[in-house]
């Protein structure tokens, strides 16, 4: 039998000469599971990951969360954020960082978007009171030091101002230091006024965008009726009283590093370079070291009170955004002493009369563009003396072809904001997307507007991009030609701009309490300001105190 079975076994072998039998894969030369993946192949499937979907792998073995504890991991996660214009709090560059610190990184970001973004959850409130021992002053101006602990504010007298002696009342520019954000607040603490310089007549001022030079501030204010520019930086070593008081020096805690004379008020501090502008629209360009005039922007054809309340400056380019118009223009290279005269290279001209409108290119600290999406916010006004009851969000696109941005801006969306017969209105918006208003409306959808209510609300905006199916499907047929879409694709693009989605409400004021004057938010720290209308400002803090998963 043995030998019969030896032969029937030769012969089936002799049926299927020259014929390769298929070999049997070993397992050993796969990997047997998920785990097993090389690390770049692991940092693929990661990219098509969340957060939580990462943190819930990390908790399955020992294996996998070693895999997931790489710095490859948590630098592709903060790209991804990155991408998405969702802010970092304040850290140094992301190439610095090792890999627990981008997973803190990464996941408070993350809590607080979801803070900011959900039902906002307070980490403390912090109030600088009006002080019964001087006359009470309102913030007619509200700006953070982005990614910094600092505030500043614009304070005029509500009283006359009488007299020139240094015990009376004057224009004020003062800088609140209100703690690191996040950090816990002692019982009772109270925001401290680390700098402050008064002046004869109402000061504008504006934060320097580029947070490494040392100009920090710039002040503009009519000195024996001429505007003068004041190029500051903040003295660190000053040791602040908690409140100012009447009886201090005229100026503390600011170092004044320039003063030269300007022709209008400040509208922008980007590096070395500072934009001042006039009621009729028009721009001038400064070198901060010198005060020379670089380059006046002018447009004969400008239309009245067309004021300007937002200057963007990017390489080769200013973007003047007014009550009445938006401006494009190119700018030369600047050369001594030869100051040159620009008219812009394309304006368009609102259709209705702007109440409130603020603008901020998209744009994400740690990946600056040269060409960011412009978000502009608007309320517009109408033919009686109160504002409509809807807010409108356009954005600004570059041009496919590079030159400049398409114009007119597209609206993207109209969202309903009930306000009541002469309620203050303010708005503020964010370079990533937040924007924030007060209304008077009562309720979600479109709720009706009461007397003596006010509504501090807020939302972040859609990011809406030239790919994007939703953009494609939210641009008017002209708007979409100027972004460079082409017209068949064009003509097929309109859609219900209509935005019905809940609003970001912070908080509603009723009865005689004092109501929101100014607004201002610090997308990176997660912080709202308010100067009250009684002079008090408040500053609420939605950072998160320890990572949370």
């Amino acid at each position: 039998m043995i030998d019969e079975g030896v032969t029937h076994s030769k012969r089936k072998a002799s049926d299927h000469a020259g014929i390769e039998e298929p070999q049997t894969p070993q397992l050993s030369d796969q990997p047997r599971h998920f785990a097993a993946l090389p690390l770049d192949i692991f940092v693929i499937i990661v990219q098509h990951l969340d957060t939580k979907d990462v943190i819930s792998l990390s908790e399955t073995c020992k294996h996998l969360h070693f895999i997931t504890s790489a710095r490859a991991v948590w630098h592709t996660l903060a790209r991804h954020l990155i991408d998405s214009v969702i802010p970092f709090p304040p850290s140094p560059p992301l190439t610095t960082l090792s890999s627990s610190a981008l997973r803190e990184l990464v996941l408070r970001s993350m809590v607080l978007r979801k803070r900011w973004v959900g039902r906002p959850e307070l980490s403390r409130r912090l109030t600088l009171a009006p002080s019964p021992a001087r006359p009470r002053l309102l913030s007619t101006g509200l700006k953070f030091l982005l990614g910094r602990r600092y505030l500043f504010a614009s304070l005029t007298p509500m009283e006359p101002v009488i007299g020139s002696d240094t015990d009376s009342p004057q224009h004020i520019l003062q800088c609140m230091d209100f703690g690191e954000p996040g950090g816990k607040a002692e019982e009772g603490e109270l925001p401290k006024v680390v700098a402050w310089k008064r002046f004869a007549y109402p000061v504008n001022f504006v934060i320097n965008e580029r947070k490494d030079n040392h100009a920090v501030v710039a002040a503009s204010s009519a000195d024996n009726g001429i505007m003068t520019a004041y190029i500051l930086s903040l003295d660190t070593s000053f040791a602040s009283q908690r409140l100012w008081t009447p009886s201090d020096s005229v100026a503390a805690g600011f170092l004044t590093l320039n003063t030269f004379v300007v022709r209008g008020i400040a509208l922008l501090l980007q590096g070395d370079i500072l934009a001042s502008g006039g009621a009729e629209g028009n721009i001038w360009l400064y070198n901060i070291h010198s005060g020379e005039l670089l380059c006046e922007l002018l447009d004969a054809r400008a239309p009245s009170l067309n004021e300007t309340v937002k200057v963007v400056l990017l390489p080769g380019l200013v973007i003047a955004v007014g009550y009445a118009s938006i401006k494009l223009f190119e700018l030369p290279t600047f050369s001594r002493g030869k100051p040159q005269t620009i008219a812009p290279v394309a304006t368009h001209v609102w259709r209705w009369r702007i109440d409130t409108v603020a603008a901020a290119p998209l744009m994400h600290s740690h990946a600056p563009t040269a060409r960011p999406h412009i978000n502009l916010w608007v309320r517009f006004g109408s033919w009686y003396p109160w504002p409509i009851n809807m807010l409108h969000h356009y954005v600004l696109h570059p041009r496919h072809d590079g030159r400049g941005y398409a114009l007119p801006p597209v609206l993207a969306r109209y969202t309903y904001s009930a306000l009541d017969l002469f309620a203050p209105s303010a708005s503020a918006l964010g370079p990533h997307g937040t924007a924030l208003w007060t209304d008077s409306q009562t309720g979600e959808g479109e709720g009706q507007a009461r007397a003596g209510l006010q509504r501090i609300a807020g939302k972040v905006l859609p990011s809406l991009l030239p790919a994007d199916e939703e953009f494609m499907e939210h641009i008017g047929a002209e708007e979409a030609v100027g972004a460079g879409l082409g017209v068949d694709a064009a003509t097929a693009m309109m859609g219900d701009r209509y935005d019905n989605s809940a609003a970001l409400v912070l908080r509603v004021i009723t009865g005689d309490h004092a109501q929101a004057h100014q607004l201002a938010m610090d997308e990176e720290t997660g912080r709202v300001a308010v100067a009250w209308s009684d002079g008090g400002i408040a500053v609420w803090d939605y950072m998160p105190l320890v990572p949370e998963t």
